[in-house]
Protein backbone atom coordinates (compact mmCIF):
# COMPACT_ATOMS: atom_id res chain seq x y z
CA UNK A 1 0.00 0.00 0.00
CA UNK A 2 0.91 3.39 -0.80
CA UNK A 3 0.31 6.65 1.29
CA UNK A 4 -0.72 9.52 -1.46
CA UNK A 5 -0.44 13.25 -0.15
CA UNK A 6 -1.65 16.15 -2.30
CA UNK A 7 -0.63 19.84 -1.27
CA UNK A 8 -1.38 23.03 -3.01
CA UNK A 9 0.11 26.92 -3.69
CA UNK A 10 -0.99 30.11 -4.62
CA UNK A 11 2.25 30.39 -6.49
CA UNK A 12 3.17 28.85 -9.80
CA UNK A 13 6.94 28.76 -9.51
CA UNK A 14 7.14 27.50 -13.87
CA UNK A 15 5.19 26.78 -16.60
CA UNK A 16 3.43 23.31 -16.40
CA UNK A 17 5.51 20.79 -19.11
CA UNK A 18 2.52 19.63 -20.00
CA UNK A 19 1.70 23.18 -21.60
CA UNK A 20 4.83 22.38 -23.99
CA UNK A 21 3.18 19.88 -26.37
CA UNK A 22 6.58 18.66 -27.60
CA UNK A 23 7.30 17.04 -23.97
CA UNK A 24 7.18 13.55 -23.42
CA UNK A 25 5.15 12.05 -20.81
CA UNK A 26 8.00 11.14 -18.99
CA UNK A 27 9.29 14.90 -18.97
CA UNK A 28 5.99 16.05 -18.09
CA UNK A 29 5.69 13.95 -14.95
CA UNK A 30 9.18 14.72 -14.26
CA UNK A 31 8.17 18.55 -14.43
CA UNK A 32 5.55 18.28 -11.94
CA UNK A 33 7.87 16.55 -9.60
CA UNK A 34 10.16 18.59 -9.37
CA UNK A 35 7.25 21.89 -9.01
CA UNK A 36 6.11 20.19 -5.82
CA UNK A 37 9.69 19.86 -4.76
CA UNK A 38 10.30 23.21 -4.94
CA UNK A 39 7.34 24.40 -3.41
CA UNK A 40 8.68 22.44 -0.30
CA UNK A 41 11.62 23.32 -0.43
CA UNK A 42 9.97 27.15 -0.27
CA UNK A 43 7.68 26.03 2.95
CA UNK A 44 10.39 24.71 4.85
CA UNK A 45 12.96 27.97 4.16
CA UNK A 46 9.44 30.38 4.81
CA UNK A 47 8.24 28.28 7.40
CA UNK A 48 4.87 27.87 5.99
CA UNK A 49 2.71 24.81 5.28
CA UNK A 50 0.48 24.28 2.23
CA UNK A 51 -3.02 23.29 3.33
CA UNK A 52 -3.53 19.37 2.43
CA UNK A 53 -6.20 18.24 0.25
CA UNK A 54 -5.81 14.57 -0.07
CA UNK A 55 -4.57 11.98 2.01
CA UNK A 56 -5.39 8.48 1.31
CA UNK A 57 -4.16 5.48 0.68
CA UNK A 58 -3.73 3.52 -2.65
CA UNK A 59 -2.96 -0.36 -3.55
CA UNK A 60 -0.18 -1.09 -6.10
CA UNK A 61 -1.27 -4.44 -6.72
CA UNK A 62 -4.88 -5.32 -7.83
CA UNK A 63 -6.49 -6.54 -4.51
CA UNK A 64 -8.56 -9.85 -6.37
CA UNK A 65 -5.34 -10.56 -7.81
CA UNK A 66 -2.03 -9.40 -5.81
CA UNK A 67 0.15 -10.04 -9.17
CA UNK A 68 -1.12 -7.36 -11.21
CA UNK A 69 0.06 -3.73 -10.59
CA UNK A 70 -2.36 -1.33 -10.35
CA UNK A 71 -0.08 1.35 -10.44
CA UNK A 72 4.00 2.00 -11.07
CA UNK A 73 5.76 3.99 -7.97
CA UNK A 74 8.78 5.61 -9.53
CA UNK A 75 11.47 7.53 -7.42
CA UNK A 76 12.72 11.06 -8.47
CA UNK A 77 16.82 10.81 -8.65
CA UNK A 78 19.63 12.94 -9.63
CA UNK A 79 22.70 12.03 -12.02
CA UNK A 80 24.65 11.95 -8.91
CA UNK A 81 22.20 9.69 -6.76
CA UNK A 82 22.14 7.14 -10.10
CA UNK A 83 26.25 7.35 -10.08
CA UNK A 84 26.33 6.55 -6.22
CA UNK A 85 24.16 3.55 -6.51
CA UNK A 86 26.31 2.58 -9.71
CA UNK A 87 29.67 3.50 -7.72
CA UNK A 88 28.39 1.30 -4.33
CA UNK A 89 27.21 -1.68 -6.05
CA UNK A 90 30.40 -1.96 -8.18
CA UNK A 91 32.38 -1.95 -5.41
CA UNK A 92 30.03 -4.37 -3.24
CA UNK A 93 30.29 -6.40 -6.91
CA UNK A 94 34.13 -6.43 -6.56
CA UNK A 95 34.45 -7.69 -3.42
CA UNK A 96 32.29 -10.07 -3.96
CA UNK A 97 33.63 -11.88 -6.89
CA UNK A 98 36.89 -11.21 -5.15
CA UNK A 99 36.06 -13.51 -2.18
CA UNK A 100 33.34 -15.38 -3.86
CA UNK A 101 35.87 -18.91 -3.04
CA UNK A 102 36.17 -17.43 0.64
CA UNK A 103 33.19 -16.45 1.64
CA UNK A 104 33.74 -15.23 5.37
CA UNK A 105 36.17 -12.39 4.04
CA UNK A 106 33.34 -10.67 1.96
CA UNK A 107 31.96 -8.27 4.78
CA UNK A 108 35.65 -7.79 5.80
CA UNK A 109 36.39 -6.17 1.92
CA UNK A 110 32.97 -4.59 2.21
CA UNK A 111 34.60 -2.45 5.27
CA UNK A 112 37.24 -1.87 3.82
CA UNK A 113 35.42 -0.55 0.53
CA UNK A 114 32.95 1.57 2.77
CA UNK A 115 35.57 3.48 3.57
CA UNK A 116 36.90 4.12 0.56
CA UNK A 117 33.72 5.85 -0.48
CA UNK A 118 32.85 7.62 3.12
CA UNK A 119 32.43 11.17 1.82
CA UNK A 120 33.76 12.80 5.33
CA UNK A 121 37.11 11.11 5.94
CA UNK A 122 36.82 11.98 9.54
CA UNK A 123 34.38 9.06 9.69
CA UNK A 124 36.51 6.54 8.08
CA UNK A 125 37.85 5.27 11.13
CA UNK A 126 33.97 4.88 12.18
CA UNK A 127 32.69 2.79 8.99
CA UNK A 128 30.51 -0.02 10.19
CA UNK A 129 28.98 -2.34 8.06
CA UNK A 130 25.74 -4.38 9.32
CA UNK A 131 24.62 -4.76 6.02
CA UNK A 132 25.24 -4.25 1.92
CA UNK A 133 23.36 -1.02 2.47
CA UNK A 134 25.81 0.43 4.66
CA UNK A 135 28.37 0.89 1.84
CA UNK A 136 28.48 3.95 0.01
CA UNK A 137 25.64 6.78 0.56
CA UNK A 138 22.72 3.40 -0.40
CA UNK A 139 21.23 3.07 2.64
CA UNK A 140 21.42 7.01 3.52
CA UNK A 141 18.11 7.37 1.56
CA UNK A 142 16.65 4.04 0.59
CA UNK A 143 15.49 3.74 4.37
CA UNK A 144 13.36 6.78 4.00
CA UNK A 145 11.48 4.88 0.70
CA UNK A 146 8.15 2.74 1.21
CA UNK A 147 10.83 0.06 -0.27
CA UNK A 148 12.55 -2.88 1.61
CA UNK A 149 15.54 -4.60 -0.17
CA UNK A 150 16.17 -7.79 0.14
CA UNK A 151 19.90 -7.55 -1.73
CA UNK A 152 20.69 -4.06 0.78
CA UNK A 153 19.75 -5.68 3.94
CA UNK A 154 21.75 -8.71 4.03
CA UNK A 155 23.89 -9.21 6.96
CA UNK A 156 26.92 -11.07 7.07
CA UNK A 157 24.94 -13.80 9.04
CA UNK A 158 22.84 -14.13 6.29
CA UNK A 159 25.20 -14.42 3.42
CA UNK A 160 27.08 -16.60 5.39
CA UNK A 161 23.75 -18.90 5.76
CA UNK A 162 23.56 -18.85 1.44
CA UNK A 163 24.60 -21.54 -0.64
CA UNK A 164 27.58 -20.56 -3.36
CA UNK A 165 24.45 -20.40 -5.54
CA UNK A 166 22.60 -18.24 -3.72
CA UNK A 167 25.12 -16.17 -3.49
CA UNK A 168 26.02 -15.95 -6.70
CA UNK A 169 22.35 -15.27 -7.63
CA UNK A 170 23.09 -11.54 -5.29
CA UNK A 171 25.91 -10.90 -7.65
CA UNK A 172 24.18 -11.04 -10.65
CA UNK A 173 21.30 -9.73 -9.72
CA UNK A 174 23.94 -6.55 -8.43
CA UNK A 175 25.60 -7.10 -11.97
CA UNK A 176 21.87 -6.11 -13.92
CA UNK A 177 21.23 -3.37 -11.51
CA UNK A 178 24.71 -2.08 -12.85
CA UNK A 179 23.81 -2.54 -16.62
CA UNK A 180 20.59 -0.45 -15.90
CA UNK A 181 22.15 1.86 -14.29
CA UNK A 182 24.86 3.12 -17.15
CA UNK A 183 21.63 2.28 -19.68
CA UNK A 184 19.46 5.08 -17.69
CA UNK A 185 22.99 7.45 -17.23
CA UNK A 186 23.43 7.23 -21.04
CA UNK A 187 20.04 7.99 -22.36
CA UNK A 188 20.27 11.52 -22.16
CA UNK A 189 16.73 12.56 -23.74
CA UNK A 190 15.59 10.85 -19.84
CA UNK A 191 17.65 13.74 -18.22
CA UNK A 192 15.85 17.41 -17.19
CA UNK A 193 16.92 20.01 -15.72
CA UNK A 194 14.84 21.85 -12.61
CA UNK A 195 16.54 24.98 -12.80
CA UNK A 196 18.23 26.52 -16.02
CA UNK A 197 21.49 27.05 -14.10
CA UNK A 198 21.69 23.75 -12.15
CA UNK A 199 24.39 21.23 -13.26
CA UNK A 200 23.91 18.61 -15.12
CA UNK A 201 24.71 15.98 -12.52
CA UNK A 202 21.82 17.51 -10.36
CA UNK A 203 19.71 16.69 -13.46
CA UNK A 204 16.60 14.34 -12.59
CA UNK A 205 14.86 11.32 -14.33
CA UNK A 206 12.47 9.40 -12.76
CA UNK A 207 12.92 5.07 -11.95
CA UNK A 208 10.74 2.35 -10.74
CA UNK A 209 10.73 1.84 -7.18
CA UNK A 210 11.74 -2.33 -8.20
CA UNK A 211 14.41 -0.74 -10.37
CA UNK A 212 16.41 0.01 -6.97
CA UNK A 213 18.79 -2.19 -5.75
Amino acid sequence: MQQISGIRSGQMLAAPAEEDTKATAVERETARVGQAMQLAYLGRERGSQAPRLLDAWVSDRDLLDPTQKTLEVRVLITKNQLSDLQETLEAILKAGEGTFMTPKDFFGQLRGAAAALARNPEQISQVQVGRLADVGQVGAWLDDLPYTSQVMNLTETRWLARSYAEQQEVLDAIEEKIRLYRRIHDETARWISLAPDAPKSESVTTVPLDALP
